[in-house]
């Protein structure tokens, strides 16, 4: 069973024609099937115990677009990035697995200061600016481009984000990174620790 999220739309699709999936406790007898946030799904009757999914996700936001790309491209993407780029091919996957591709218009905001830090972005293509609020007023204190990074340090900490970031081209590429996901994959992987250590270290540096 896979389970697809093309804009708004999230279904269920049968990989194996003759598996039994059961939404909300009824068979599914169709090879696709469209579902609502909160949906259980089984591999057995109601009334009998086994394991049981619950499939909750947030509405798109009217900011963005998402956009469809394989995990193959996902995983490409992400391997450019410096955090990311001595990590073992198999945590790289675990990442681009759950990577969420957005595409957003100037002027959007990817995020607010105080926000919770539940992802953290990259920028894949495009620019965008980071502000402050001074004075009552945002200002711009910095720039982002290709390959950067927004937001793992709040991911780490479990801190509100401490910037605003705008979108600056007229059209940029973000990768959303889940941020439980990441923080997993620290614990287990070394490589991944000390892939973001080397950007804290570049943050220290500046």
């Amino acid at each position: 069973m896979a389970i697809c999220r093309t804009g708004s739309r999230v279904e269920i699709r049968k990989c194996d024609p003759f598996s039994g999936v059961f939404v909300n406790g009824q068979r599914s007898e169709s090879d696709s099937l469209p579902i609502e946030t909160g949906a259980r799904l089984s591999f057995l009757p109601a009334n009998k115990s086994g394991p049981l999914i619950v499939v909750e996700w947030k509405p798109q936001s009217a900011d963005f677009m998402l956009e469809s790309h394989d995990t193959v491209t996902r995983l490409l993407w992400l391997s450019r990035a410096t955090i990311f780029r001595n990590l073992a091919l198999a945590s790289l996957a675990e990442i681009a697995a759950a990577t969420e591709v957005r595409r957003y218009s100037q002027g959007e905001w990817l995020c607010h200061a105080g926000d919770a830090a539940a992802d953290a972005f990259l920028l894949q293509a495009g620019s965008a600016d980071i502000l402050a609020t001074r004075g009552g007023q945002d200002v711009v204190i910095g720039a982002l481009h290709d390959g950067a990074i927004v937001g793992e340090l709040g991911v780490i900490t479990g801190r509100p984000r401490s910037a605003s970031v705008r979108i600056s081209s007229p059209v940029a590429r973000i990768l959303t990174i889940n941020g439980e996901r990441l923080r997993w994959l620290m614990e287990s992987d070394a490589s991944v620790s000390l892939g973001v250590l080397s950007v804290v270290a570049g943050y220290v540096k500046n």
